[in-house]
């Protein structure tokens, strides 16, 4: 059997060499006597086998332990590889059984992307903040963010080439100014079955806002009408007029009208000439409500809206919109987002700090610095190339134009030259080549200041305080053609009379000066010398420091301190019997020191303190047991109102009720009907409004959210059909 199983592996070795299928002498391994050059032999280990050399050479072996056959060679003992080629592939075995799910793995980190004003980029941008929230506190905190991509503003375009400049216009003569006209106003209400209706009706008042307080007043009626209901029938249709109940939200009012048949429904009495509840067939409210709005100029910080002036029936202020442009002049028609009017210091964040807006000739001057001029005197039209610097009054520094006054359809101002000191100057506005504007007179010569003040009009005739170098500061006047003069040396010599507060009231000027005797006293002209008196002593030798004169009821009223009530309110007819105390708010020396008074509905409005509530808002109809106050905002300390400003038919202000912080408060003069507007800021901290001015009967102001920063703030009226 040995040799059938040598042919074997002969066969399927055909890298062997034939010596190791017909070699061999190991006649020990035959003892059947067959020949055993085909004998495969038996070796457990590699060790065991024999030395491969002439005598083995050929011969091949099986190794158990490697289970391996192994040739001897001349090159010595080889590893035969008899594995075969690669058998067909099985068939797929049957899918093992699902194993069980595995647990859930932990929660992945959010990614948080957190956004800010880039401080990289030449021309603005923002800085995105990139990185895993650790924490998981939903914040990407400074620790955990681990990239910033700033997305910056493009460069700014290079301006295009100039516009052909069209052809001037021949300018038209100057009209004669007219006069300014009053408002008509129209009142209608519910009149009530009696003599003037026999059934009922409605009266309408019509008459002449005299005082400018957008309400006819009872003293300004100038007629009256009633359109009275007819004859009692089931068929008459009956009108009537209300005012809509508070739960309708109409905060600023409104009206009802109502209309029906006089029939007897809804438990009503037939015939009777009175349209009852439930005889109304249909009705209609009319809702006036606020809506407050912000303008936001400065989206990096503060824009500081200031000098908010009317012009054209949009409002212009200056703003710094946090960009190149600077501190410079904008405007706003109450609708758009504000709009720059002018780069006026086109220098990279220059600022030109307008100030002292004033409109004449139909255009807005005021004083702005372009970078190269120093402070000068501007106009604007409200474009960009309508906004012109009038002259380089001092060509060596600013001359700071202030106190800009129209008189005799002239700009009046106060300006330094470089050479004469600051001084009274005019400008006519006429856009000529040779006009320039010109000083009036060199009041105090050289380059010392006279330093005109407070200027004011009176009887086609500009009054001031100046000094001149020899008088002191005293009254001065100036009539449009000869050279100004002096009205009278209040305090002789060169000291100072000091006048100031001026006001008109009954064709004279009235204002606070020093004699040098009296002290601080109420003082009033005629234009002469002579007419120059002081109308009460209030305080003898002391002074008694009138201020805040304010012309209400064909009297002025003011502050005053007479040494025994403190600082109480005051008025005057104008002579010194007429001059009395109103009330003594705050007894005692310590006074109540009112301030800010404000005409409103027929009553003088201010601020004042007392002992018990502090610094709160009151009125007065100029009566001592008319003199109240309106509400104790904070019951706990001073709301100090302040920026009273009537807007349609409301009184305004900011106030402190010691919760909300300084907020925007209105009044209708009523207890229930003074109430905060809105909570702008929320906290104590409060919003702070100031500035209040109106334009197009709606109101506007400085605030901030305390999110956005310092920016302008409207509070719009809106009269809707709430209800049909």
């Amino acid at each position: 059997m040995k040799r059938p199983i040598a042919l074997l592996f002969c066969l399927l070795m055909i890298t062997m060499p034939l010596a190791g299928c017909f070699g061999g002498d190991d006649s020990s391994d035959t003892p059947d006597g067959e020949l055993d050059d085909w004998n495969v032999h038996f070796a457990a280990t590699a060790a065991d086998l024999p030395t491969c050399d002439e005598d083995t050479n050929g011969r091949l072996y099986y190794v158990e332990a490697d289970n391996q056959f192994q040739v001897c060679k001349t090159s010595g003992w080889s590893v035969i590889d008899i594995q075969g080629a690669d058998g067909a592939a099985g068939v797929d075995g049957q899918d093992g059984a699902a194993g069980a799910d595995g647990q859930d793995g932990a929660d992945g980190t959010s990614i948080l992307i957190t956004t800010s004003s880039s401080t990289s980029c030449a021309n603005g941008g923002n800085t995105f903040n990139i990185g895993p929230d650790s924490n998981s506190n939903g914040f990407l905190e400074a620790v955990e963010v681990v990239m910033n991509v700033d997305i910056c503003n493009g460069a700014q375009g290079q301006q295009g080439p100039a516009g052909n400049d069209g052809a001037d216009g021949q300018d038209g003569a100057n009209g004669v100014d007219g006069i300014d006209g009053s408002t008509a106003l129209i009142a209608t209400s519910n009149e009530p079955a009696g003599n003037n209706c026999a059934n009922g009706g409605v009266k309408i008042e019509a008459g002449v806002d005299d005082n400018g307080n957008g309400q006819l007043d009872s003293n300004e009626v100038d007629s009256t009408q009633y359109i009275c209901d007819g004859g009692s029938s089931a068929t008459t249709m009956l009108t009537s007029y209300s005012t809509p109940p508070t739960s309708m939200g109409c905060d600023i009012g409104g009206s009802v009208i109502a209309h029906g048949l006089d029939n007897g429904d809804g438990g009503g009495t037939a015939a009777n000439g009175q349209l009852e509840p439930g005889e109304v067939d249909y009705s209609t409210t009319f809702c006036t409500i606020n809506i407050l709005s912000m303008f936001e100029v400065n989206s990096y910080g503060h824009s500081s809206p200031y000098y908010l002036t009317a012009f054209n029936n949009e409002l212009y202020f200056r703003a710094d919109d946090g960009s190149t442009n600077g501190v410079e002049l904008w405007k706003t028609d109450g609708v758009h987002a504000p709009d720059l009017v002018a780069n006026i210091n086109p220098s990279s964040g220059g600022d030109s700090n307008p100030y002292f807006f004033t409109v004449f000739n139909n255009e807005l001057y005021f004083s702005a610095d372009d970078g190269t001029h120093g402070h000068e005197l501007w106009k604007t039209n409200g474009t960009d190339i309508g906004t012109v610097m009038i002259d380089d009054i001092n060509p060596n520094g600013d001359s700071y134009p202030m106190h800009l006054t129209v008189f005799n359809n002239e700009l009046y101002f106060i300006a330094n030259d470089g050479t004469h000191g600051v001084e009274l100057w005019k400008y006519n506005g006429v856009n000529a080549i040779s006009n320039y504007p010109i000083m009036i007179a060199d009041i105090n010569p050289g380059s010392a200041y006279s330093y005109p003040y407070d200027l004011t009009v009176l009887n086609n005739e500009l009054y001031f305080r100046a000094d001149d170098g020899i008088h002191g500061k005293e009254l001065w006047k100036y009539d449009g053609v000869n050279a100004p003069s002096i009205v009278a040396d209040i305090n002789t010599g060169t000291s100072n009379g000091l006048p100031d507060y001026l006001t008109v009231f009954n064709n004279e000027l009235y204002f606070r000066a020093n004699d040098g005797t009296n002290g601080q006293e109420l003082w009033k002209t005629d234009g002469t010398a002579t007419g120059t008196v002081m109308v009460a002593d209030i305080h003898p030798a002391s002074g008694s420091y009138p201020g805040d004169l304010t012309i209400f009821n064909n009297e002025l009223y003011f502050q005053a301190d007479d040494g025994t009530n403190g600082i109480e309110l005051w008025k005057t007819n104008g002579t010194a019997t007429g001059t009395v105390m109103v009330a003594d708010i705050r007894s005692g020396i310590g006074g109540s020191s009112p301030a800010q008074l404000t005409v409103f509905n027929n009553e003088l409005y201010f601020e004042a303190y007392d002992a018990n509530t502090y610094y709160e808002l009151w009125k007065t109809d100029g009566t001592a047991i008319g003199t109240v106050m309106i509400a104790d905002i904070n019951p706990n300390g001073d709301s100090n109102p302040s920026s009273l400003t009537v807007v349609n038919n409301e009184l305004y202000f900011q106030a402190d009720d010691g919760t909300h912080g300084t907020e925007l408060w209105k009044t209708d003069g009523t207890a229930t009907g003074t109430v905060m507007v809105a909570d702008i800021r929320t906290g104590i901290l409060g919003s702070n409004p100031i500035f209040l001015v109106v334009v197009n009967n709606e109101l506007y102001f400085q605030a901030t959210d305390g999110t956005n920063g310092v920016e302008l703030w409207q509070n719009a009226q809106k009269t809707t059909i709430i209800y049909s």
